[in-house]
């Protein structure tokens, strides 16, 4: 029984000791001003040359997943007016479907595509179906 006390001690103070010395990361490693950037490109940038230029910074400072997205979204203005059609019609067929689990896959899927604005859309209408009384209880 001793033994195993000591040794949850010593594993306890040995995890302390690394969270002080900054060993491990928890949470967020890139900080408030990280996200603070990321939110204003994504939501106010328009112009294609600052948005690459702002995911190769996200991705020089090792932020992969924000900076494809952005490279992505940066590259939507010059799709293929054939591509923007179907992606068109794919998101208002998706604007049609009442099940929100469906709706925040989806979601995601365009968020990783760079539409950030239908991804916001489609997660809002998740929201609200999920906040309507069911319809098949009385």
């Amino acid at each position: 029984m001793v033994p195993v006390v000591l040794a949850g001690l010593g594993l306890l103070s040995l995890g302390v000791y690394a969270k002080k010395k900054g060993v491990f990361k928890f949470g967020d490693e890139f900080g408030a001003e990280h996200d603070v950037v990321y939110q204003h490109a994504v939501n106010n940038v328009r112009d294609s040359h600052e948005l690459q230029a702002l995911g190769h910074a996200f991705l020089a400072a090792g932020d992969t997943a924000r900076g494809n997205v952005l490279l992505k979204k940066s590259q939507l203005s010059s799709l293929p007016k054939e591509v923007k059609a179907k992606r068109r019609a794919v998101l208002r067929q998706a604007l049609k479907c009442q099940d929100p689990q469906k709706l925040e896959l989806f979601a995601g899927v365009c968020e990783q595509e760079g539409c950030t604005g239908s991804a916001t859309t489609l997660r809002q209408i998740a929201s609200a179906l999920r906040s309507l009384p069911s319809l098949t209880t009385k």
